[in-house]
């Protein structure tokens, strides 16, 4: 379960930075805030990343290397869109949700 992080907590973790360091910067204390005391659940935080590096390091261990990584870029929006990258995408969900293969599936950031 998610650990949830309040405003009261984050006001009190500042201000034990502060005395701890009563010489740094406030861009170094937020830094310091942001790699230690944001919680994993938020999306592209530093522990997000750790967390997300250990799940892949589990999945390699256990699965193995994988035999194909692809990476695809298409314009989402115009028409212009190629049906092709669509049909592929459709498919690659099909395949990632099955119920016997492992998935790790990202939609935005």
């Amino acid at each position: 379960m998610a650990r949830k992080y309040n405003f009261a907590a984050l006001e009190s973790d500042v201000l034990r930075y502060k005395q701890q360091h009563p010489n740094s910067t406030e861009a170094e204390m937020f830094e310091h805030l942001a790699k230690y005391k944001v919680p994993g659940d938020f999306s592209g935080s530093p522990s997000w990343h750790r967390n997300a590096l250990k799940d892949l390091q589990c999945m390699v261990q256990h699965y193995g290397m994988p035999s194909l990584f692809l990476t695809l870029t298409a314009d989402e929006v115009s028409d212009m869109r190629f049906t092709e990258v669509k049909n592929m995408e459709d498919f690659f969900l099909r395949f990632i949700y099955s119920p016997d293969t492992p998935y790790l599936y990202s939609v935005g950031s």
